[in-house]
């Protein structure tokens, strides 16, 4: 089945005849992760009044896992754990940016090494990326606590992070500031970069606002430059063994995926 969100408005499920069987009308934006019991984690918007974050009304995000029957078994609000993520990671509060987090990911941990080494990441808490404060985390899912987070001063405004079976977490980092944009693997355990593709000269690789990697099978990684329309495939050592570029180009001679 297909799974679209359309951005705060609802989050839908279509069978391979374009049949809807499922839809929820709520706040969903950016991301969801299908559960094994059949639930759906999703990232969704609010509007709250928050003076630790800014002072009057700000946009911020929450997680809900929704049932079959879109009954919400569970939730996490983040605007209630700035405190916990500034003592983490150095991430200065009250933020001027209105739209404080912008969340771009949630996924639900997978059992792995860092699951059975450290109990920060066991299987069922929750990686969440927030793009507007260069933050990846994890929430401990029975009590709600951020209990890892990481990326200031090293991520720009990233997307994507994904555990591997390796117990490392993959990252995009779009890099804004530079205008070039690497992807990080990063083992949580030790807060160590372990690998990392950057294009030569680096600049020639840059998705400001958008983009997506994958691990696959073979050991290699699979990279969206959203922004450019470009798919590609790169080994380990940096090599590029394929590359798709989007033929459509819109009216305003951009080309984008």
């Amino acid at each position: 089945h297909l799974v679209a969100i359309i951005k705060d408005v609802m989050i839908l499920e279509l069978d391979w005849d374009s049949k809807l069987v499922w839809k929820a009308e709520i706040t969903a934006h950016h991301d969801f992760d299908q559960l094994e019991n059949g639930n759906k984690l999703v990232v969704c918007r609010e509007y709250v009044v928050n003076e630790a974050l800014r002072p009057g009304e700000l946009k911020s995000d929450y997680i809900v896992e929704l049932t079959t029957e879109n009954k919400v078994v569970w939730e996490w609000h983040a605007d209630q754990h700035v405190n916990e993520i500034a003592k983490l990671v150095p991430v200065k509060f009250p933020l001027a940016n209105q739209d404080w987090g912008h969340m771009n990911t949630v996924e639900s941990l997978p059992d792995g090494p860092a699951a059975r080494q450290d109990a920060r990441f066991k299987a069922g808490n929750v990686l969440f990326s927030c793009r507007n404060i260069n933050t990846i985390g994890v929430i401990e899912r029975e009590n709600g606590k951020v209990v890892w987070a990481w990326g200031p001063g090293t991520l720009d405004r990233q997307h994507m992070p994904t555990m591997l079976p390796n117990g490392h977490i993959l990252v995009y980092d779009n890099g804004n500031t530079l205008k070039r944009t690497r992807i990080l693997e990063l083992d949580p355990l030790t807060g160590k970069i372990v690998w990392q593709y950057q294009a030569d000269p680096p600049t020639s690789f840059y998705s400001p606002t958008r983009g997506s990697n994958q691990r696959l099978p073979n050991g290699n990684t699979l990279i969206a430059e959203s922004d450019s329309g470009r798919l590609f495939e790169v080994t380990p050592e940096g090599e590029i063994v394929w590359e798709f570029l989007n033929p459509d180009i819109q009216p305003n001679d951009e080309r984008k995926s």
